[in-house]
């Protein structure tokens, strides 16, 4: 026979973090999707200076055309009116940013933007000729991405207390809304400090169990 027992000599303190976490969860809208939506313009931003990286180069034909029409930077791919740069790394009428108490959609209405995510078509360049225009991904999103965001969203999950405003900033980078200019870093570094302890803690518990299990079958 295997058995085992699980005492649990105070059930407040667990009562308490369930009630935190619920009352958290309510305010992700608040909390942790506008800073994600910050990063991810932050992240974009790092993918126009970088041209990708990888995005296929511009034929010296397209090079002609943005030359004599005055644009800037005429050899850097994704560099033109700057209409759709501008919509994936900042707030303009092009950005979409819509949230639910449990979901966020963030990236740009752009219409043009989907060719360029997807290619490579048969478009119609600059009113002029067609052309074969080739995909340079606009979205890419990395396990660090991902593996962030879900930091963020922890660390609000795991925010002590009800404040009058948030007190969080991204892991790594910085931003540029009302919830970051209320960040004191001490209280970050807590909640993440309380996310890693309590992530090690269950892995360890369960490292425990599984050992028994397999010393007493």
């Amino acid at each position: 026979m295997v058995q085992f027992n699980i005492e649990v000599p105070d059930t407040g303190a667990a009562e308490s973090m369930f009630d935190r976490l619920i009352a958290n969860a309510n305010t992700l809208q608040d909390t942790a999707f506008p800073l994600i939506r910050d990063d991810f313009h932050r992240v974009e931003a790092q993918r126009f200076d970088s041209h990708g990286p990888g995005w296929a180069p511009l034929t010296p034909a397209t090079i002609g055309i943005k030359t004599r029409r005055g644009m800037p930077q005429p050899e850097t791919p994704m560099h033109g009116t700057g209409r759709l740069q501008a919509s994936l790394t900042g707030s303009t009428a092009d950005s979409v940013y819509e949230t639910t108490p449990d979901s966020m959609l963030v990236g740009t209405s752009a219409p043009y933007a989907q060719f360029h995510q997807v290619g490579p078509r048969q478009i119609r360049v600059f009113g002029r000729g067609h052309a074969t225009l080739p995909r340079r991904p606009l979205v890419q999103l990395s396990s660090t991405e991902v593996e962030r965001w879900a930091v963020i969203i922890a660390a609000a999950l795991l925010r002590p207390g009800r404040s009058s405003g948030p007190t969080m900033s991204v892991p790594g980078g910085s931003t540029t809304t009302a919830l970051a200019r209320a960040t004191h870093p001490p209280a970050h570094a807590h909640l993440l400090h309380e996310l890693i302890h309590t992530a090690k803690h269950a892995r360890h518990q369960a490292h425990r169990l599984e050992h028994y299990l397999n010393r007493r079958i």
